[in-house]
């Protein structure tokens, strides 16, 4: 078997190996930012806040999401709750 038959196969081995991913339903977007946003806020320092800027065009989000030192008073923390499926 020559080389470029050899690399074709493995390449054919590796892309059928390959599974889709599945796309995040809707419902659960907002969850995954909102744990995302979370797990960046239990992250951080004593002495430091999460500042997130939200920017929404016709079909598009944009959150940026920046480390900052607090103003010389003690950091402001958001608890997020979440509604609980049935």
């Amino acid at each position: 078997m020559a080389l470029g038959e050899i690399t074709k196969q493995l390449a054919l081995q590796a892309l059928g190996n390959v599974t889709t991913p599945t796309p995040v339903q809707p419902e659960t977007l907002g969850a995954a930012i909102l744990s995302q946003i979370q797990a960046m806020q239990k992250a951080l320092k004593e002495d430091q806040e999460l500042l997130v800027l939200c920017q929404a065009a016709a079909e598009s989000l944009q959150l940026v999401c920046k480390v900052i030192k607090a103003p010389g008073t003690p950091p402001n923390r958001i608890i997020f709750k979440t509604p609980k499926s049935s």
